[in-house]
């Protein structure tokens, strides 16, 4: 789905030097970014429509240049590719630097995804996806957001997780990060919690450290400042064995330094 998308989009941006003028219509003489808005409609004589395009609005600064393009797709289109919907996103260049997809009721029904955003570095290449989950995926698995971010290689480096409310309040964490090694290896994963939770267990924060096996070797538990405050202790790392077993604990003041150490 993504390669169809990715497709239309790069095909799109370069559109208006194909299209008649007698097809363009100004929608607005002073948009929101000081120029022009350009309302494009395709017919079945035009190779957009035979491509699948239905209709694009153009967004244009003062200065002339493009900064963002809308495309709606024909039925036909929405139907095969699953999306409606994208909005182009340019820079001071006219190069595309995120897109928006919007998916139709089948597809979001089919794949549990209302919208995506993808986020593209100078090189062309996408650095970062946004995932937003439909209504009924967000009741069920109690993910209303998951954003994916990509290396130079083109693995994905790290994926946040945020919670529904209602899945927060149930679990106490609100977000989740996971972090991935070049290889697509888990190597760390930080849960953030509520502020409910953190007020009656003290905690606001768990790191935990994964070895080349993605078994825990290390745990770090963050303390809410009013719990650092009376303790004198904001931070404890517990280390563990390869066989998962407590090795040492460590405690540190709200300095950063090591205030005690515990044998299991």
């Amino acid at each position: 789905m993504k390669m169809i998308i990715c497709t239309l989009v790069i095909f799109l941006v370069g559109i208006s030097v194909q299209v008649s003028s007698e097809s363009r219509n100004i929608i607005n003489i002073k948009n929101e970014y000081g120029g022009k808005t350009i309302m494009v409609t395709f017919s079945s004589d035009d190779k957009a429509f035979n491509d699948g395009v239905l209709q694009s609005v153009e967004y244009y600064a003062g200065n002339g240049k493009m900064v963002k393009t809308e495309m709606y797709y024909t039925h036909g289109s929405a139907r095969t590719a699953g999306v409606f919907k994208v909005i182009v996103h340019l820079d001071s260049e006219e190069k595309m630097f995120k897109t928006e997809a919007y998916y139709t009721d089948e597809s979001a029904l089919k794949n549990r995804v209302l919208k995506s955003v993808e986020h593209y570095g100078n090189n062309g290449k996408m650095v970062k996806t946004e995932m937003y989950y439909t209504h009924g995926s967000a009741r069920t698995d109690g993910v209303l957001k998951g954003v994916e971010h990509y290396g130079a290689n083109g693995n994905k480096v790290k994926a946040e997780r945020y919670y529904t409310e209602e899945s927060a309040d149930r679990n106490g964490v609100s977000k989740e990060i996971t972090y991935s090694d070049s290889k697509g290896k888990k190597v760390k994963i930080e849960t953030f919690y509520t502020n409910e939770y953190a007020r009656k267990e003290r905690t606001s924060k768990a790191i935990t450290y994964l070895d080349s096996n993605e078994k825990m070797v290390r745990a770090e538990t963050c303390y809410t400042t009013e719990s650092a405050r009376k303790s004198g202790v904001s931070k404890s790392i517990t280390h563990l064995d390869n066989n998962g077993t407590i090795v040492k604990i460590e405690m540190y003041n709200r300095k950063g330094k090591l205030h005690k150490t515990m044998d299991p």
